[in-house]
């Protein structure tokens, strides 16, 4: 990621985590933390106890009107009829070619209202321009929405002190209506860790407010605030995509082994008929996990059959700290990406032994995030 850089947009969190030290880093137009006390202690933060992201910078969309669920059904892959009110949905969004722009998630609070919540600056003007033709007032909300991510074993506990019962009637993917020291949130059970963890989504105003109730209730579980070195440590253990790394336009949803998110029964999207050619026709490659014999994180690199030959690059390579193995997010031929497989990983002209893994790496049944 770049160095942060005056040209960037900031968060409504931006004076609160600069004031307390953070090192500051590039995401996708805006100024986020790259790390407080380190990556590591961040890590173990959210691992063991609990840890705060500002994940204010992904792109929001509200959708109102009579059209809004058709629009979010318009725009994503994942047959969305059943939905209910209350519920979040992750899927991809594809081009007409099958290409994916990016992955979101979708929140149902009515049959006329809906949240859209991307990553990238480019969707604003791809999920806005798909909303023209139809009965619905879309808008581009991400600077009148921060959110705040708490992330955690812990997370719950510390938070029901917060928004009382509430909490726990929200299931996995679900939201609900809350109340922070008087501020309305919407709070809902997702995240990008693996682990227990909730998405604080609220007016900008109130940042100052939210962070301090959420520190504060945290300070017994020595709460830690976090930044995107130990978030990709836990996505990748996780097994997380991560736009522009993992994938992009050039990539389908079947590449990334998401099959159970592409509907080619149900209604209709764009690149549905792209996408129905797609399978049919099978795919050269797929992502897979790599478990690597190498002593730290590999810098990239090219996958190597057992004859030598290219088969695949790493797109997210990382150290899990918790597992003690070197692992990697990435693409590997379709007839090699199989578990148990094993291959090489050239980085830079120095070999190490690999094997395709299951991911999960961590926490592979979803247990941790589902308690």
């Amino acid at each position: 990621m770049a160095e942060a850089g005056d040209d960037l947009k900031t968060t409504a969190y931006h004076s609160i985590v600069t004031g307390l030290g953070a090192e500051m880093t590039a995401w996708t137009g805006y100024q986020s933390p790259n790390q407080f006390s380190g990556a590591l202690d961040e890590y173990t933060a959210v691992r063991q106890r609990v840890g705060v992201y500002d994940l204010s910078p992904l792109r929001k969309f509200e959708f109102k009107g009579p059209d809004a669920m058709a629009l979010s059904q318009r725009v994503v892959t994942r047959d969305l009829s059943r939905m209910h009110d209350g519920q979040v949905h992750y899927a991809p969004i594809c081009d007409e070619a099958g290409g994916i722009v990016d992955d979101c998630t979708v929140f149902r609070f009515s049959p006329d209202h809906a949240w859209l919540i991307s990553g990238n600056e480019p969707d604003i003007a791809w999920v806005l321009g798909a909303a023209r033709d139809f009965n619905v007032q879309a808008e581009h909300v991400t600077d009148r929405l921060p959110n705040l991510a708490v992330q955690g074993p812990r997370s719950r506990d510390i938070l029901r002190t917060l928004v009382g019962p509430v909490i726990d009637g929200i299931k996995y993917y679900w939201f609900a209506d809350a109340t922070i020291k008087g501020v309305p949130v919407v709070l809902s059970r997702t995240g990008y860790t693996g682990e227990i963890g909730y998405e604080i989504f609220h007016a900008p105003e109130h940042a100052s407010t939210i962070w301090n109730a959420v520190m504060e209730a945290g300070r017994s579980a020595d709460i830690k605030p976090c930044g995107l070195l130990s978030l990709d440590m836990v996505r990748v253990e996780y097994g997380l995509l991560f736009y522009g790394y993992d994938m992009d336009r050039s990539n389908n949803p079947f590449e990334m082994g998401l099959d159970h998110l592409v509907s080619l029964d149900g209604p209709d999207y764009i690149g549905k008929e792209a996408l129905r050619a797609i399978r049919e026709a099978g795919v050269a490659k797929k992502l897979v996990g790599l478990e690597i014999d190498a002593p730290e994180a590999v810098g990239g690199g090219t996958v190597l059959d057992q004859g030598g030959n290219e088969i695949g690059n790493i797109t997210s390579p990382n150290y899990s700290p918790i597992l003690k193995k070197s692992i990697a997010l990435a693409f590997v031929a379709t007839p090699q990406a199989r578990v148990g497989q094993p291959v090489t990983v050239d980085d830079g002209g120095t070999r190490y032994a690999a094997t395709v893994a299951r991911t999960p790496f961590y926490d592979p049944e979803k247990k941790r995030v589902r308690a």
